[in-house]
C-alpha cells in the first residue's frame, strides 16, 4: 500500500529572485519530495505566492511556516496546502421573465475563479 500522496502547497514570503527549482527542491526537503511548479511560478506570471507540487506521506494538511536563509538574509516562509482547488462565485441572475421560462430566482450561475 502506498502512504505517499501528491500536493500543491502555496508558498508565501519567498523572494521571487529566489523561485527556481533548485529552491523549492531546498525547501520542500523537510515536508517532501519536490515534484514540480505550476506554470505561473515558473514562468513568474503571479509574483505574491508559488505553487509547487510535492510528494508527501503526512496524512495532515500542510500548514507550516520556517525560517529560511537565502544569501544571508532570513525569510519567514509560510507553506500552506492548495486543498480547496477553484474558488466557486455564486452570482444570482436577475432579469425579465419571457413566456415559459423558469422562475429566475431559481436560476443561479456558477462561475469558477481560480484561488490564485
Amino acid at each position: 500500500m502506498d502512504n505517499e500522496r501528491l500536493t500543491w502547497l502555496r508558498v508565501f514570503g519567498l523572494p521571487c529572485h529566489a523561485w527556481n527549482p533548485k529552491v523549492f527542491d531546498f525547501m520542500t526537503k523537510p515536508l517532501g519530495h519536490y515534484v514540480c511548479s505550476d506554470e505561473e511560478t515558473s514562468k513568474h506570471k503571479n509574483l505574491d505566492v508559488a505553487r509547487v507540487l510535492i510528494r508527501i506521506k503526512y496524512c495532515l494538511v500542510l500548514n507550516e511556516t520556517y525560517n529560511i536563509s537565502i544569501n544571508e538574509k532570513v525569510f519567514i516562509i509560510k507553506f500552506v496546502e492548495d486543498v480547496h482547488g477553484p474558488m466557486r462565485i455564486t452570482v444570482n441572475i436577475h432579469g425579465n421573465k419571457k413566456k415559459g421560462e423558469e422562475d429566475l430566482r431559481k436560476a443561479w450561475m456558477m462561475m469558477t475563479v481560480e484561488n490564485r
